[in-house]
């Protein structure tokens, strides 16, 4: 991808800086993004918190993967959205993809599997976080 595309709204959702900082994606890297929306309360608060945690543990460890929000303009033509649009994104950069997305599947389960340990070890309540 150029660089240049970043600055069109169809490519809003990707992680800019990321991408500015290496004038585009890497070869044989993809991005797997995952959104997520959180219910405005106590519990969609820990569960930010914990996934906040848990992403930049990741990244500690060599994952390319960060946690960042989302929000679209606070008014349009159409009328006044803020307070309505945020979300945050999952950023996951894969390297090593030649012919295949399977070495991205295997990166998909283990992080699912580190996540569920988490949630497990730390007694998190997956319906209440």
């Amino acid at each position: 991808m150029d660089a240049e595309l970043l600055a069109v709204p169809e490519y809003a959702h990707l992680p800019h800086a990321a991408l500015l900082r290496t004038g585009g994606g890497l070869d044989h890297e993809v991005l797997i993004q995952f959104e997520l929306a959180l219910q405005p309360s106590r519990e969609g608060w820990h569960a930010l918190e914990f996934l906040g945690w848990f992403v930049r543990d990741c990244a500690r460890g060599g994952r390319k993967m960060q946690l960042r929000p989302f929000a679209l303009p606070p008014e349009t033509p159409n009328g006044r959205q803020l307070g309505h649009t945020l979300k945050f994104h999952l950023d996951l950069f894969v390297d090593g993809i030649e012919d295949s997305l399977a070495p991205a599947l295997q990166v998909i389960s283990e992080i699912n599997r580190s996540l569920e340990l988490a949630i497990s070890l730390y007694k998190i309540n997956v319906e209440q976080a």
